[in-house]
């Protein structure tokens, strides 16, 4: 017995191999697809098609290239703060591959960039850091937590920011800031965090409807074996199983199953309308944030900036 194992592990663990090694060629093929329609549909104009396919296709097969093209495609639709991430994440893989050429080409591409962005320049004490698991997002996009000061470029407008210890909202602020110009944000100290979950009134509004789903779910349920068991009862009291030549008890169960098949059907109806609310509010219910602000015009080089300083 022991001899036959080894042999079937090993051919096992080669077909295991085997497909996944054609799961990533076929990655490959179809990401070369993508890069190839979606580059024929950038060089035609049409960059607002391109971008999907260059997305997936460097979803399935990360690359340099595809990345590149991805970041071109971002700048011709004007999400000129994603182009500039992308481009500096070129300019990086470049120099780590060695490849010069086209680390100079990404850098020369974002700093075409920088005079259509603004700027948020952050600054973390050495105490907030040492929260756990800190994170840092500006609407939504992770950030690095580079030493303080440190600036992350964004488009013109306003920006949700919020940092978070170990998946809790430790702080948010929000800030606006125009072409060219700089927002300052002064994070406090922040030494502890509450255990709050961040989620919003939409989330925790789904969450409550789920919950009454799944009783009424439950609720539909009860019904159901109640009026299969009310009809097995009723069914016994007719005559060589004819439903047409029941006694009285018999009609009687008989009704009374089918009440409570009608409240089982609404139940399990309503259940599924309430299930498909508390979807629809958990997908759309983004965390908002809750914040204190303190703004204050600032000089800057490049135009008026705009000091924020808010707490959660």
């Amino acid at each position: 017995m022991s001899r036959s194992v080894a042999p079937f592990a090993l051919v096992a663990g080669l077909l295991f191999a085997r497909s996944a090694a054609s799961a990533d060629a076929s990655d490959a093929a179809r990401a070369q697809h993508l890069f190839d329609e979606g580059f024929k549909l950038l060089e035609a104009g049409h960059a607002q098609e391109a971008c999907p396919k260059l997305e997936e296709s460097q979803r399935l097969d990360p690359g340099m290239g595809t990345q590149f093209r991805l970041a071109e495609c971002y700048e011709k639709t004007a999400r000129y703060s994603r182009s500039y991430a992308l481009f500096r994440a070129v300019a990086a893989l470049a120099r780590s591959a060695g490849n010069a050429p086209r680390e100079q080409a990404a850098k020369q591409r974002a700093q075409i960039l920088e005079p259509r962005l603004a700027k948020l320049s952050f600054a973390i004490d050495a105490e907030t850091r040492k929260l756990p698991n800190l994170a840092l997002t500006v609407d939504g996009d992770a950030v690095a937590l580079e030493a303080s000061p440190f600036d992350v470029l964004v488009m013109p407008g306003d920006h949700d920011i919020v940092l978070t210890a170990s998946g809790d909202v430790a702080w948010s602020a929000s800030s606006s800031v125009a072409i060219g110009a700089s927002a300052y944000v002064d994070v406090p100290r922040i030494t502890s965090v509450k255990g709050t979950s961040a989620l919003s009134s939409k989330r925790k509004a789904a969450i409550v409807l789920a919950s009454l789903g799944a009783i009424s779910a439950g609720v539909g349920a009860y019904y159901a074996f109640h009026a299969k068991s009310l009809w097995n009862d009723g069914f016994s009291h007719c005559q060589d199983g004819d439903a047409s030549r029941c006694d009285p008890t018999g009609i009687d169960l008989g009704r009374q199953s089918s009440k409570a098949s009608t409240a089982a059907t609404v139940a399990f109806a309503a259940s599924g309308a309430v299930v498909a609310s508390a979807a629809l509010l958990w997908v759309t219910g983004a965390p908002q944030s809750s914040s204190s602000l303190a703004l204050g015009p600032t000089l800057d080089g490049a135009g008026v900036a705009v000091a924020v300083r808010g707490w959660y």
